[in-house]
C-alpha cells in the first residue's frame, strides 16, 4: 500500500539538515573548541631565545607545558630559531568540551527529544518510524553506523560526502546511519505521527 502524506514529504529537509549540521559540528566541534584552546593555551614565544631544555632547567616551564623549537628564514636568507611554549591542558579542555557535547547533546538529548542545538535552530527533529523520539539505542546505532556517512575520512567531520549524497537521493532522505537505525529527520511539526513518505508504504 502506498500512502501519501497531506502537505508533502516531511523528510524533505535537506537544506535545513545541512545548516543544522554546520551549527552542531562546525560551531560546537570546531569553532568553540578552538576558542577554548587558544584562550587557555597561554602561548609564549621566545624569539632567538632559550631552548626548551634551558627553559626546563631554569624552572620557567615544567611537564605541564608543551615546548617546541621553530626554525624560520627571513628574506635575506638568515635563519633564526624561536621557542614556542603552551600549556598542555589546552588540548584537554578543548577535547573535553567536544566530548561533552557529543555525549550530552548528540546522543542523550537527541535520543530523548530528537533535537540537537542545530536541529532546534532550524526546526527539524530526528524520529523513529512512528514519529517519536528515536531513543538512546537507535541514536547510538545511528551515530556509530553514521561513520560511513563521513567517507572519505580525510574530510571528516566537516564534509560527510556519503551522508550529503544519500539525504538527497534516497526515499525518506536518509543517510546511512538513519537507514541502519530506522530513523528519519523531519520537520518539527511532523513529529508525533507515523512518518509517511510519498511513494512508500506507511509503517505498521
Amino acid at each position: 500500500m502506498t500512502t501519501y502524506l497531506p502537505g508533502g514529504d516531511p523528510t524533505a529537509v535537506g537544506g535545513r539538515r545541512i545548516v543544522g549540521y554546520l551549527i552542531d559540528w562546525v560551531l560546537f566541534f570546531s569553532i568553540i573548541p578552538g576558542i577554548l584552546f587558544f584562550a587557555t593555551a597561554g602561548f609564549t614565544t621566545y624569539t632567538d631565545g632559550p631552548t626548551c631544555t634551558n627553559l626546563k632547567r631554569s624552572g620557567e616551564i615544567d611537564d605541564s607545558y608543551f615546548c617546541t623549537r621553530l626554525e624560520s628564514t627571513d628574506a635575506d636568507g638568515e635563519v633564526s630559531y624561536d621557542t614556542l611554549v603552551m600549556k598542555k591542558n589546552a588540548f584537554v579542555i578543548a577535547n573535553a568540551f567536544s566530548g561533552v557535547y557529543l555525549v550530552v547533546v548528540m546522543w542523550l538529548l537527541q535520543g530523548l527529544t530528537g533535537a540537537t542545538i542545530g536541529k532546534l535552530v532550524v526546526g527539524i527533529r530526528t524520529v523513529n518510524e512512528q514519529g517519536r523520539s528515536p531513543g538512546l539505542g537507535k541514536q547510538l546505532i545511528r551515530g556509530i553506523v553514521g561513520i560511513v556517512d563521513a567517507v572519505p575520512f580525510c574530510l571528516m567531520p566537516l564534509v560527510p560526502v556519503v551522508g550529503l549524497i544519500t539525504i538527497f537521493v534516497t526515499k525518506g532522505h536518509r543517510r546511512v546511519g538513519d537507514m541502519a537505525a530506522k530513523t528519519y529527520v523531519v520537520k518539527a511539526s511532523a513529529k508525533g505521527a507515523p512518518i509517511m513518505i510519498p511513494g512508500v508504504a506507511a509503517p505498521a
